[in-house]
C-alpha cells in the first residue's frame, strides 16, 4: 500500500527561508544548547548549519536564537520566542498537511 509522504517548506520570493530540515536544525539548538552540538546531532558539518541558520534569520528578517558568547563556561545559544513561535506554528502546519495527505491522494486516486 502506498502511504503520501511530502516535504515543506516557506519561500520568500525564490529563496526557500524554513522547512522541515531547518526545523530540525532548531529544534537540535533547543535540546543541545549549541549550534555544534546541534550540527553533530544531526550529522552536519558545522559550517552548513551555520549557513542554514544565517539564510533562514535573514529571509524571516528577525532573529530566531539569541547567542551566549564563549568564555570560560563556553558559548552557547537559545531560541527567541520568535524561534519557539516559529517552530510551534510550522508544527501545526505540518500536522495539518500530514492528516489531510491521505484524503487528498484518495481523491486523486492514489
Amino acid at each position: 500500500m502506498l502511504k503520501p509522504r511530502c516535504r515543506l517548506w516557506l519561500q520568500k520570493g525564490d529563496a526557500s527561508v524554513f522547512g522541515d530540515g531547518r526545523a530540525g536544525l532548531l529544534r537540535a539548538i533547543r535540546r543541545r544548547g549549541t549550534l555544534r552540538a546541534a550540527a553533530a546531532e544531526l550529522g552536519m558539518a558545522y559550517r552548513t548549519a551555520w549557513l542554514h541558520l544565517e539564510k533562514m534569520e535573514t529571509g524571516l528578517g528577525y532573529a530566531l536564537v539569541e547567542r551566549r558568547a564563549g568564555g570560560r563556561r563556553g558559548g552557547g545559544m537559545r531560541l527567541t520566542a520568535k524561534g519557539e513561535r516559529l517552530l510551534e506554528r510550522f508544527a501545526a502546519f505540518r500536522d495539518a498537511v500530514d492528516k489531510d495527505l491521505p484524503r487528498r491522494a484518495k481523491e486523486c486516486g492514489l
